[in-house]
């Protein structure tokens, strides 16, 4: 196993962090962990990745000017057209003059609309942070190291023996890393 491109956190990081043992055998799984818990924030915000990116998306037109594609914080938009016969030629292309991002989340036609037509808006843009930023990267090191030091206990964070009480964890995601996370979140429209 290896760590995704987009990883959000390395091997050497959560080991640094964590006050546990980790054992030099367990690697792998610490990858793998760092790779499931990367996949559930994607999922968790509808991104692709947090990472710099660049896409390429097909919207319908809403005869409005704005647009709001489902990755963030936009960095730049590279090509923005408007064209229900789907060509996207030069005569459908706005310049980089016509229209403005808008929070990072999204871009505003200075003096005109889009279409209102369905699938006539295509647009090419980056977007995502070029290094993971410090509170998205400490949570997802957290969740790596509650999921790696409760794999065999699934989550019982407390257990009286004598009235055979167990206190359980959320199996989701604290709600710390919920907080963090809505922040990431608002940079998704998703779909």
């Amino acid at each position: 196993m290896a760590l995704v491109l987009d990883a959000l956190c390395t091997v050497d990081e959560v080991r640094a962090f964590a006050k546990l043992e980790i054992l030099p055998d367990d690697d792998l799984l610490i990858e793998s962990l760092i790779n499931s818990v990367t996949q559930t924030f994607k999922n968790y915000c509808n991104v692709k990745s947090f990472l710099t990116s660049t896409y390429t998306e097909y919207y319908d037109g809403m005869g409005d000017k704005f647009l709001y594609p489902k990755n963030g914080p936009i960095s730049s938009v590279t090509l923005l057209a408007d064209d229900d016969d789907f060509v996207w030629g030069t005569d459908s292309t706005f310049e980089s003059g016509e229209f403005r991002i808008i929070d990072a989340k999204g871009v505003y036609l200075l003096d005109d609309l889009f279409m209102n037509a369905i699938s006539n808006v295509k647009i090419t843009y980056t977007a995502g942070y070029d290094v993971v930023p410090d509170d998205l990267k400490q949570i997802a090191i957290i969740e790596v190291i509650r999921k790696y030091s409760h794999r065999r206990d699934f989550d019982v964070i407390r257990q009286t023996i004598g009235d055979q009480n167990t206190d359980y964890v959320d199996p989701g995601m604290l709600i710390e890393t919920k907080q963090v996370l809505s922040y990431y979140c608002s940079f998704s429209f998703g779909v």
